[in-house]
């Protein structure tokens, strides 16, 4: 479990549907800069992923919302924002245990200032043979992750690697999509 200090938060972008098991969930820290609300930050996270990252998913994803944590882990308040955004992409959904990697990559060395999340939805046509996200779906999916982390820049709420002990949070210079869909999965439920 991460460590949310105080002016820190955590945000965690809730999908539904048909294109996953369950729910899937894309999770950041962040620099809560302006000391705003957990209810206006996960307004906010709601407004801006809906509109920059869900127009390149399936349709068959659904963005249910957001929920919001401040720090510190005990006593921050938390707030969700429900929505119902479903991908732009009127087409079928890769494979359930398929995800566009996304790499946190912050400017600290090693493994623990890195990060990553699955983002579930690709479009099955966007995605190869070789499993590998074709062009212009790709560039798309990177256009957005950059949006999104120069949205969160301008607007005080600074993307985050939060971390699992009293390390302070890594600021996110940049959100690098992998060429290659990947998994999360060692190996399938039955």
């Amino acid at each position: 479990m991460a460590v949310i200090p105080v002016g820190f938060g955590q945000v965690n972008f809730i999908h539904t549907g048909t294109g996953v098991d369950g729910t899937a969930e894309c999770t950041f820290g962040f620099e809560n800069v302006s000391s705003v609300s957990a209810q206006t930050a996960a307004d906010w996270f709601a407004t801006e992923w809906a509109t920059e990252v869900m127009p390149f998913l399936s349709a068959s994803m659904q963005f249910s919302g957001t929920l919001v944590k401040l720090g510190p882990n005990a006593t921050g308040p938390s707030a969700t924002s429900p929505a119902t955004t479903d991908g732009g992409e009127a087409v079928a959904v890769t494979v359930a245990s398929a995800a566009a990697l996304v790499r946190k990559v912050t400017n600290a060395g090693g493994r623990k200032h890195r990060g990553r999340i699955f983002l579930c939805g690709v479009p099955e046509e966007d995605v190869d043979n070789a499993s590998n996200i074709e062009g212009a779906a790709l560039t798309n999916l990177q256009g957005a992750m950059d949006t999104l982390l120069a949205d969160a820049e301008t607007n005080n709420l600074r993307l985050m690697v939060l971390h699992g002990d009293a390390t302070a949070p890594s600021l996110i210079t940049s959100l690098a999509v992998q060429s290659k869909v990947a998994t999360q999965r060692r190996r399938l439920r039955r």
